[in-house]
């Protein structure tokens, strides 16, 4: 196929050509306000060619057919009609900006004496705002009315050099006398006067004033030229564009990465990078390439496109996302982590507000919107290793079976850790989910860094998986990573940093002085795993205890070294294996892969023991399967708080190594430890104890909230003398129950009695839960009385009985010890079993008169 390299001069010069747009195309699209970014991007790259030493840059093919139109040989353009036109405002602005010769120059080029040689066959105003952006001038009559030509070259010369006001150009243009207010109408005008502010905004005059001559110039000695091919050669119709667009869209933002990415890949071909990925990716296929944009641009149309493609018809999430989007997820992803480490430059930590942050930040909440711009910045960082790391990832990636292309399996089925095919659909559609999903990308990070750093098709299974388990413990018991962009960026650094193809064997020799972020008590477990793997019968060992302990996601920090008491020393000492191993299968019989399998039965037994309930957002909490605070997990996870005298964990171990704990019948064994609890325990322990509905009713996060009455300060005391609320939700400001009343309710509603108990649950902070108790006369079930029961502070209750225009009863009542208080009568008793017999009594005494 054969084409001619020329400038946007020489179609008029040389070729001899009038320019038409024909009505079949769209109107012209650069200019949209939806089209900002693809615009912006545009002049930045024109920039940045008029402003580098080389002399030549490509903006792709153009292609038309060539037609005689009114006596003038005209080119239809068919492919090209956006460069074109931007070209065409581009001419003419910098034309102005060199000034009224270099202008006059342009109009020649241009002017065919009365009408524009590049003109718009979708709308009339269309060519007629090409025609008068040439003349530039504004027409008047003499006294005898005689047309007058003004000429306005100048006017807008002076307006190029002297005003930088956003807009300016089009506001002055559509001031013009010789601009009709229904053009304001015809979207392509509207969109050229968006183009030409935008050249404006990116090209001030300083700039501008002397890249005319850089483009009037012909051929490859041209700052800009594209390659030109004539269809009438190939004796092609217009029929070929219509089928060529009968998709009726453009091109997706995947597609036109891919354009850039061959693009950059064109101007590497010298360099020594460029040429050893070459000559590997030859030998690897068994294929002679010759060049990695024919590679890249294979692959791109075939094996990788079938990889997301294949794994999009497998998906059991909902919907079948664009494959081309689902690439573009996967690219975008794989650049903001690997722009994390560019910004950094070498840096372990950022700052909370620091420009790092931020940066890698707004390019996680623009997902697959990220400018192209800067996705080629960073691929083609330095020596544009980023680049070549993402080809070999996209090889690695793919395996034929049967056929087909599919995902590559490095790890054995058994390999719980890492689910190679979720992470990768989780990567390509993180696009359409919600979230920033910090964890998620910095495993998968861990991942792609793996394979990068692999010899092509020679990545170790083996050590991949100790890789893979290394990074996933520390990432999953990180519980910081997740809170923000700094820590991703922190936790991006440390992963890095840490890698080696061999992780057991280098990882003792890290020096962990430097890391930020990850957890520092799941670094030193690692470490001391490590050196216990030399060790085959321990390397098993703890593969087993992450296996048959998989709620913990790898952390054994407590089983290992705090219960277990192992050392380094033991690497070779089969008794602490024994020891471990009996000791995890303790564990094991509690908790299964999604948490404990016995929750009332272990709190019960924990409480017995003491006050294991961790503190947060101003509540305890009992501990629940899910969640990461209020977790079983993030109880047993070795962490400062737990470190010394305060250590909480202490009332486990006492359950699990108390005489009656039996791992062949732990649910029994949990009760069993439950129901000896000390008399001189705590009283509110001793309730949640007694009556575990307690703990049935509490909400996911099971909340109990110590309250003083006097100022309702929230403080936990070591004395259960105040109130403590059993909250559904994670606030006070919800539905809650208080524990003393809500047990002595169930207590007395389990019991045959005649009295008649309900609970008046509540939902303000200030308003106090309360046990109501009606007193009926079995004669005459209409008359009753109803008493509130109230827990107050210092292990007491009161009573409350309001009583209206009845003196026997209030003569009963007072009898009984009961005092007036505004509009009831009032008596407290201090303990269970004294209020449910002063509420007995009741019943009997009053049954008879009411």
């Amino acid at each position: 196929m054969s084409f001619k390299h020329l400038s946007f001069v020489d179609l008029f010069e040389q070729e001899g050509l009038c320019v038409e747009i024909p009505m079949l195309q769209r109107d012209y699209a650069y200019g949209r306000v939806t089209e900002t970014e693809k615009r912006k991007e545009f002049l930045k790259n024109i920039r940045k060619y008029l402003l580098s030493d080389n002399s030549n840059h490509e903006l792709d093919f153009v292609y038309g057919s060539e037609q005689e139109l009114n006596r003038k040989k005209t080119l239809t353009l068919l492919d090209g009609q956006q460069r074109i036109t931007t070209l065409f405002l581009m001419h003419w602005y910098f034309a102005l900006a060199a000034g009224e010769e270099s202008f006059a120059r342009f109009k020649s080029i241009l002017w065919d004496g009365s009408h524009s040689k590049f003109s718009y066959n979708t709308r009339f105003s269309a060519s007629d705002f090409c025609d008068s952006l040439l003349k530039l001038s504004n027409r008047s009559f003499d006294a005898e009315n005689q047309v007058i030509e003004n000429d306005r070259v100048k006017v807008f010369i002076d307006l190029i050099k002297s005003n930088t006001k956003k807009g300016f150009l089009s506001s002055a243009i559509r001031n013009e006398k010789w601009y009709f207010l229904h053009w304001n109408n015809d979207p392509t005008i509207f969109n050229m006067l968006n183009m030409l502010d935008s050249i404006a905004e990116e090209f001030p005059y300083e700039t501008a004033k002397t890249f005319f001559k850089k483009l009037d110039k012909k051929g490859e000695n041209a700052s800009i030229t594209f390659n030109f091919l004539n269809l009438d050669d190939y004796k092609l119709t217009n029929d070929l564009y219509i089928k060529m667009n009968s998709r009726g869209r453009p091109l997706t933002r995947f597609e036109n990465l891919k354009s850039k990415i061959l693009k950059e890949l064109d101007l590497r071909k010298d360099q020594d990078a460029y040429k050893n990925v070459l000559r590997e990716i030859n030998a690897i296929s068994g294929k002679e390439y010759n060049s990695l944009r024919e590679y890249v641009g294979l692959m791109f149309d075939t094996k990788w496109t079938d990889l997301f493609w294949n794994l999009n018809q497998q998906s059991e999430l909902d919907g079948n996302p664009p494959v081309d989007d689902m690439i573009l997820s996967f690219i975008c992803n794989y650049c903001v982590c690997f722009g994390a480490l560019q910004c950094m430059q070498g840096q372990m930590s950022v700052t909370k507000n620091g420009d790092e942050r931020k940066l890698i930040d707004g390019l996680m909440d623009q997902k697959n919107s990220i400018e192209y711009e800067t996705l080629i910045e960073i691929l083609c960082h330095q020596d544009a290793s980023c680049l070549y790391n993402l080809i070999k990832i996209f090889d690695s990636l793919c395996e034929k079976q049967n056929s087909e292309i599919t995902l590559k399996k490095y790890f054995s089925p058994s390999f719980y850790i890492f689910d190679e095919l979720k992470s990768f659909q989780s990567i390509a559609r993180d696009y359409c989910t919600e979230g920033k999903n910090y964890d998620t990308k910095v495993l998968y990070f861990g991942y792609m860094l793996y394979i990068s750093r692999s010899p092509y098709n020679g990545v170790n299974k083996a050590h991949f998986e100790d890789w893979m388990r290394f990074v996933h413990n520390i990432v999953m018991n990180s519980y910081t990573l997740s809170n923000a962009g700094h820590t991703f960026c922190n936790s991006l650094a440390g992963i890095n940093y840490l890698f080696d193809l061999d992780i057991e064997t280098a990882l003792p020799r890290k020096d962990m002085s430097n890391i930020y972020t990850l957890d520092r008590f799941q670094l030193d477990e690692e470490i001391l795993k490590a050196k216990l793997s030399k060790n085959i019968l321990w390397k098993q060992s703890l593969i087993d205890a992450s296996t048959n302990l998989k709620y913990f996601e790898g952390h054994l920090h407590y089983v290992l070294i705090d219960y277990s008491k192992v050392l380094e020393s033991d690497v070779q000492n089969t008794a602490a294996i024994d020891r471990f191993n009996a000791n995890v299968a303790k564990m094991a019989s509690i908790f299964n892969s999604n948490g404990c399998l016995y929750e009332p039965e272990l709190i019960c037994a924990l409480l017995s023991k003491g006050d294991y309930t961790p503190f947060f957002n101003s509540s305890n909490s009992l501990l629940q399967n899910s969640g990461r605070d209020t977790s079983w997990r993030r109880y047993l996870k070795m962490s400062q708080e737990n470190e010394g005298a305060d250590d909480k964990r202490k009332f486990f171990t006492d359950v699990i190594c108390d005489i009656d704990f039996d791992e062949r019948n732990p649910k029994d064994s949990l009760k069993k430890i439950a129901a000896k609890y000390p008399q001189t325990i705590d009283n509110w322990r001793k309730n949640i104890i007694d009556y575990p509905i307690a703990i049935d009713y509490l909400g996911a996060d099971r909340y109990i909230r110590w309250n003083e009455k006097s100022g309702r300060t929230h403080s936990k005391v070591t004395r259960d003398d105040y109130e403590i609320d059993l909250l559904k939700k994670k606030q006070i400001f919800g539905k809650h129950a208080e524990l003393f009343t809500y047990c002595l309710f169930n207590q007395m509603k389990s019991k045959t009695l005649k009295i008649s108990l309900d609970y008046e649950y509540t939902k303000l902070e200030d308003d106090q839960p309360f046990m109501k108790c009606s007193f009926i006369s079995t004669q005459n079930p209409s008359s009753k009385i109803e008493s509130k029961i109230f827990y107050e502070d210092k292990s007491k209750y009161t009573i409350l009985i309001y009583v209206q225009n009845k003196p026997i009863v209030e003569r009963t009542l007072s009898q009984k010890g009961f005092s007036i208080q505004g509009d009831y009568y009032e008596k407290k008793c201090v303990s269970d079993a004294i209020i449910e017999q002063e509420l007995i009594g009741l019943q009997n005494t009053l049954e008879p008169i009411l």
